[in-house]
């Protein structure tokens, strides 16, 4: 076997790392210099900002669904690329105890997978890729769930019972074992209620008491309610918004007693304006970048509604999780509910990006209940921190988190276990 492969899986193993010894010291000095290198050699401008000219490695990882093989890309001698293209290496697969290796096409590596939603027990997994959502379930064969040319990103529900994805800002639910499909919710933007007019309102009453017909419809129109609300048709849960609104983190817990969803408007700032001096067109051309500073931010706000079918669309109440009592401006960036449908998580982010807070809301009035972290920059002005919020099994409750460096954590209450990556607290 080639060595040059061998020596590449045993990088993308680790095992190469772990088997590494120390090097005895004192280090010898080499004595190589300029003499010795290869007239002959060249090294193209254009192929050093992606360093294939120092040698390649293994690129594209990834598992086959049943876990058995370990796919990549992998060139015995590579090249250096020119200009735009994009290098084109062999594939390859290696067995999971790492004793056999398979060059494998191009076409088969393209129906591996790269981003697999497995259930807890790994016995059931959902995808999407090439335009196709596949259900695949151990020791049977894959099925296609959907196919469109619309992207989905499926994820399980809590019970692992049904695949779920947001689109359109709308919540759909699939069942993978008998295909059926069903919309859980329903975004709609509320009509207005009317302004009262006391002109208008008089004229009505008057039209009511001296025609017939004007009572005889009203009559029949509030029949048709009535009867409507004896036995309703199924439909989704109305998740007011309003026009341009973004909807994430859209969520039907267990209990079935309410919606929960995070609203981000869309705005458009002004763009910062600058001249392209090279370019394919040989003109100076005015282009646009990131925002200018100073522009106004999309404000998050997160969403509570009964989970009610029955309701009138334009009927549906909304309930705002507080944001106030933080004592500087905040705004959520993230929620989740437990498996069981009984408490809700929501995290907070200070507009300066120093402060952080991770509380238990009231779902019925949307205050906090509970303050289960806080974590503060004690330096500097901190980036964006990227988040997920977990409830995993055995009591306990992590959050992982990718934080800026010195950072602190403060305790209120309990225990928090800290490492480089993931935080926890037992839960009561």
């Amino acid at each position: 076997m080639n060595r040059r492969l061998i020596f590449a899986l045993l990088l993308s193993s680790g095992s190469a790392l772990a088997n590494a010894q120390a090097p005895t010291l004192p280090l010898a000095q080499s004595k190589l210099d300029a003499s010795a290198a290869d007239p002959k050699y060249r090294v193209p401008l254009d192929s050093t900002s992606d360093a294939r000219w120092l040698g390649g490695g293994a690129t594209v990882p990834r598992w086959s669904v049943d876990g058995e093989w370990f796919y990549f890309q992998f060139a015995l001698d590579p090249k250096p690329v020119e200009g735009a293209n994009v290098p084109d290496d062999p594939w390859w697969r290696v067995s999971k105890d790492g004793k056999r290796v398979e060059s494998v096409t191009r076409g088969d590596a393209a129906r591996v997978p790269a981003s697999v939603q497995y259930t807890k027990d790994m016995t059931r997994a959902v995808w999407f890729a090439r335009n196709e959502l596949v259900y695949w379930k151990r020791g049977g064969q894959s099925k296609v769930l959907l196919a469109r040319d619309l992207g989905v990103f499926p994820s399980w529900s809590r019970d692992e019972r049904t695949v779920r994805w947001t689109e359109a800002n709308n919540l759909f639910e699939l069942d993978p074992e008998s295909g059926s499909l069903r919309q859980l919710t329903k975004a709609l933007v509320q009509t207005e209620v009317p302004k009262a007019d006391k002109a208008k309102d008089e004229l009505k009453k008057e039209q009511l008491a001296l025609f017939d017909f004007v009572k005889r419809q009203a009559a029949i129109r509030d029949s048709s309610a009535r009867l409507a609300l004896v036995d309703p048709p199924w439909k989704p849960f109305t998740t007011p918004i309003k026009t341009n609104d973004n909807v994430s983190y859209l969520d039907v817990p267990a209990n079935g007693k309410y919606v929960t969803y995070m609203i981000t408007p869309r705005i458009t700032p002004e763009q910062t304006n600058f001249s392209d001096f090279v370019n394919e067109s040989g003109i100076v051309t005015n282009q646009t970048s990131r925002p200018k500073v100073g522009q106004q931010l999309a404000i998050n706000r997160a969403a509570i509604v009964p989970a009610n079918s029955a309701l009138h669309a334009d009927s549906v109440k909304v309930t705002w999780v507080d944001t106030a009592g933080f004592g500087k401006a905040t705004m959520p960036v993230s929620m989740l509910w437990n498996k069981q449908g009984t408490r809700l998580v929501v995290e907070f982010q200070s507009m300066d990006y120093k402060d952080r807070w991770i509380t238990l809301v009231d779902p019925a009035s949307g205050k906090r209940t509970k303050e289960l972290m806080h974590d503060t920059m004690t330096r500097g002005l901190a980036a964006p921190i990227r988040r997920t919020v977990g409830f995993p099994l055995r009591g306990f409750s992590f959050f992982r988190t990718v934080r800026p460096s010195r950072s602190r954590v403060k305790r209120q209450g309990g225990t928090i276990y800290t490492s480089s990556a993931w935080m926890g607290r037992r839960r009561s």
